[in-house]
């Protein structure tokens, strides 16, 4: 499964598509005046890609020289390319006839 120039509606759904994972984030705050500092961390459910991923694809056209992008993924599979992660984001040479080059 593939997706392309999608619409805004959908660059909400799909992240949902794709899964949720747990994120740890940690934080820091010091003073230099003192000297000291606090740190901590928390963990919370996040998701893996987020909406405005699939809104910065790009759509091909001489404006992203004949570039497109998708993110593709597959339930159970893993690409190396991205750690191991059920999906990819990649590029691919867009064909028109009487305009690009093969």
């Amino acid at each position: 499964m593939s997706w392309c120039a999608i619409t805004p509606r959908s660059s909400w759904r799909l992240p949902e598509v794709i899964s949720e994972e747990i994120q740890t984030r940690n934080n820091w705050h010091g003073g230099m005046e003192q000297g000291q500092g606090r740190g901590g961390a928390s963990e919370a459910v996040g998701k893996k890609v987020m909406p405005s991923e699939f809104t910065t694809l790009k759509k091909g056209g001489a404006q992203n020289d004949f570039t497109t992008e998708c993110i593709v993924y597959q339930t159970g599979a893993s690409f190396t390319a991205n750690n191991g992660e059920p999906y990819l984001r990649t590029a691919f040479a867009q064909q028109i006839p009487g305009v690009t080059k093969r």
